[in-house]
């Protein structure tokens, strides 16, 4: 896919001004995303019957949207948070805050012919490129821009002959070339060849502003030498820019500790000039020093009571407890740290009662026990028993020796010799599997990108990068990434790859086309590819099932719209970044996203793609579903790397939605308003705890009819108090329920009532309670890999029985 621009989209846009009244607002989004900018809202009129009156009111449903000079992003009035002032927004100044530099030029009025980019020359002295372009037709031609607007948020840049603007993130350009655009303003210019310190504050304001430290500290640097009489108002600005790069900095810092970056967030305050800086930054400042500094020294003494302990450990389970320590100190990670609470209190509680010649309350056993259960259940249910840290070490080792074992004679024998000798309680053992690393960890290291290939059908090879301060035993988010047409996947890789260190991502880009490198066609194969993919990594590194992540551009985008809407149950959100999805694949799964965050970027001069991706959006939004649409002015089918940093603030936001009571909006039926997941596949057939392996030919999209309308094939289950279920399909012949951890009462009676292929069926179990299975358990542990979403029993309907 080339980057395009069409004359289209605007008409759209036009609309949102037209229903809107503007101002600059904070608007705050239930999952804690600020968007700032002139807020935009969908209104209707109202008539008061009791006064007679005519007024404008917040249309139910409606959209509210936000422009911040650069971006319009849309989103449903129902994702508004109503604790945040009214109408979940606050007054504020965004656009008017920021050190603007500016010319003014009026345009032609014609509107550009439509093209495809060759490239784009220099900006010259003047703050003018030439656009190197190709019509329709196949003939070259250049068309000039000008620079017209630079501020640390945007730029504008306008045609020179005809009426076109296009606006940027200034994030999207390299700071030495924003530095030499802001030459080109006469409001940056020197006056006769002298330095002007008005001038030069203004430029050190704008770099201070767009956080470019130490840009800024040179500006003034520059300015004191060139004119030392300014020296008090620099050292100002100094006292200025030391205060702002330090909250910056500690703000660097929390994010790091929350992406598990110990390391960096001790480099990061390592940074911070404390003695100079006013009181209440030192203690923003020292407030965190603390905490970090009480994390080195429970990490510290974690690490060292593991390794010193073993040495002193006596009775018949000192070498399983021995295992077990090694294993802890290996797999430490900061969040783990909580988990071992007990153990480091009563571990240095014991070792001050030893150098006080006393005898230590706790024995070595017993202190490793409080390590090993509370490792594997939590604090709270750490213990200093060897017996019960002996049990639930010998669950895990069954687990994990089961999930690795290829013959299944060898996984009956193991299930047969973990039932006979001392088996945990089910839902113990489920929580013990939450927290299991991959069963055959990769032994990759340091932040290069690595190549491996997944085992399965398709032999899909993937690119990996680690995040910054990689911990093998953490469970990380990952965000797969898919290329365009005519790229390789390790080069769209380096594209996200900042954004995804910084955040503690896993980055991983999967090569769906599998080598061809060609347009995506919504073919099965690119579906296995990724999916492939995702189970390998499940196998080989610690991700967490329920942060997991698919982003795209071009037609990598289009996958990820295709995917992610056929497995919604896989994914923490979505990401297309200048997609052209086809809406006969996008339309009848719109449902499917009733769950599924999608942040979706578009430049409005895309051609069609966003009139169509506007057709898609408006029913989700309409819905109230968790849809964010990004939309840059006056761009076409580009590359937006500004938005990554607002891409992967909504990331750390999202989780994978549970699931656990509803899959799609009961109670359902053909032809209602409610809202059931939606399938074109006999591959795309298992959303959350629903599944099935036989659809009716006429519901699948390879035997559309032309001309005729399409009904996709339909999934949809509700389960109420007194385990009362009720599920509903269309075009399948049958159905299997999963059952797991909390979903239902495995000690009372059952009842299944199922709307679909065979008329007013239930099924009761005959009356008795549903029995939890340790095999249907580790199967499909060892089957999908997923550590957070666990199955007890499962019910294929028709089944036997009543």
């Amino acid at each position: 896919m080339k980057s395009h621009v069409h004359v289209l989209g605007a008409a759209f846009l036009a609309l949102l001004v037209a229903a809107s009244s503007a101002h600059s607002d904070e608007v705050f989004l239930k999952d804690g995303t600020i968007l700032k900018g002139q807020v935009v809202s969908q209104k209707e009129v109202v008539n008061d019957p009791a006064s007679g009156q005519a007024f404008a009111a917040l249309k139910a449903g409606g959209f509210f949207a936000v422009a911040d000079g650069v971006r319009i992003v849309i989103f449903s009035s129902k994702q508004v948070d109503p604790t945040q002032g009214e109408a979940g927004s606050r007054k504020g100044d965004f656009l008017g805050q920021f050190t603007t530099f500016q010319r003014r030029y009026n345009p032609g009025s014609r509107q550009p012919q439509g093209g495809s980019f060759r490239g784009a020359g220099p900006f010259n002295e003047r703050g003018v490129r030439i656009l190197k372009m190709t019509d329709p037709a196949g003939k070259d031609f250049e068309l000039p821009q000008i620079v017209t607007v630079v501020n640390p948020h945007g730029v504008q840049i306008t045609a020179k002959e005809y009426a076109w603007r296009s606006h940027y993130l200034t994030s999207e350009f390299d700071r030495k070339i924003i530095r030499e655009l802001i030459n080109t303003f006469p409001e940056a210019a020197d006056t006769q060849g002298k330095p002007d310190v008005d001038k030069r504050m203004k430029i050190y304001r704008f770099l201070l502003q767009a956080k470019w430290f130490d840009e800024a500290a040179r500006e003034l640097d520059t300015l004191v030498k060139l004119v030392p009489e300014a020296k008090e108002r620099v050292e100002n600005a100094r006292s200025e820019l030391r205060e702002v790069e330090a909250l910056d900095t500690l703000d660097q810092a929390n994010q790091a500790l929350l992406a598990g970056q110990f390391r960096y967030a001790q480099a990061m305050l390592a940074k911070i000039p404390i003695q100079n800086l006013p009181g209440t930054v030192k203690v923003k400042a020292n407030t965190v020093q603390v905490r970090v500094d009480n994390i080195a020294k429970q990490w510290d003494m974690a690490v060292r009571y593991l390794r010193q302990l073993p040495d002193e450990v006596d009775g018949p389970d000192a070498e399983l407890l021995c295992e077990a320590a090694e294993s802890i100190r290996e797999n430490l990670y900061l969040e783990s740290l909580d988990r071992l609470e007990p153990f480091i209190s009563l571990a240095e509680q014991a070792e001050r009662q030893r150098k006080q010649r006393t005898q230590p309350t706790k024995k070595p056993e017993q202190l490793l026990s409080l390590a090993l259960t509370g490792w594997l259940l939590g604090k709270e249910s750490a213990q200093d028993r060897p017996e019960a840290a002996r049990k639930l070490w010998k669950a895990r080792r069954f687990v994990m020796r089961y999930v690795t074992a290829n013959s299944a004679r060898i996984r009956d024998g193991l299930l047969k010799n973990y039932t006979k000798d001392e088996p945990v309680e089910l839902d113990e053992l489920a929580r013990i599997i939450s927290l299991l690393p991959p069963a055959q960890p990769d032994d990759a290291s340091g932040l290069e990108p690595i190549k491996r290939r997944a085992v399965g059908p398709r032999e899909t090879d993937y690119h990996v990068q680690l995040p910054l301060d990689y911990y093998p035993g953490r469970p990380y988010p990952v965000v797969i990434v898919l290329n365009n047409e005519n790229q390789r996947p390790q080069d769209i890789l380096q594209w996200y790859r900042r954004e995804a260190a910084m955040n503690g991502f896993l980055l991983v880009a999967a090569d769906w086309s599998g080598g061809t490198f060609g347009p995506y066609v919504y073919d099965v194969a690119a579906h296995e590819r990724v999916l492939e993919v995702i189970h390998d990594l499940k196998l080989r590194f610690p991700i967490d099932t329920d942060r997991v992540f698919l982003s795209g551009w071009g037609h990598g985008a289009n996958a990820a719209w295709d995917i992610g809407l056929s497995h919604p149950d896989l994914f923490a959100g979505v990401a297309p970044i200048s997609s052209q999805p086809k809406l006969s694949h996008t339309l009848p799964l719109y449902r499917n996203a009733q769950n599924l965050p999608m942040y979706i970027v578009t430049g409005d001069l895309a051609g069609e793609a966003p009139k169509e991706i506007q057709r898609v959006v408006g029913e989700m939004i309409n819905r109230g579903f968790p849809i964010l649409h990004s939309i840059y002015r006056g761009r076409g089918l580009e590359w937006f790397s500004g938005e990554l940093p607002y891409i992967f603030d909504w990331m750390n936001r999202k989780r994978r939605y549970s699931g656990m009571s509803e899959v799609g909006r009961f109670p359902g039926g053909f032809g209602s308003s409610n809202e059931e997941y939606q399938s074109m596949r006999s591959t795309d057939n298992h959303f959350w705890w629903l599944s099935s392996n036989d659809f009716m030919d006429h519901h699948l999209i390879e035997n559309k009819q032309p001309k005729r309308d399409f009904n996709p094939a339909r999934f949809q289950g509700s389960i109420k108090p007194g385990n009362q279920i009720s599920v509903y399909s269309l075009g399948l012949r049958n159905m299997t329920l999963h059952f797991g951890p909390g979903m239902i009462d495995y000690t009372k009676p059952i009842r299944i009532a199922w709307t679909g292929y065979k008329p007013n069926y239930v099924w009761t179990n005959n009356g008795k309670p549903l029995q939890p299975s340790l095999q249907t358990l580790m199967d499909d542990l060892r089957d999908r890999r997923d550590r957070n979403r666990l199955v007890y029993v499962k019910v294929e309907l028709p089944a036997a029985g009543k």
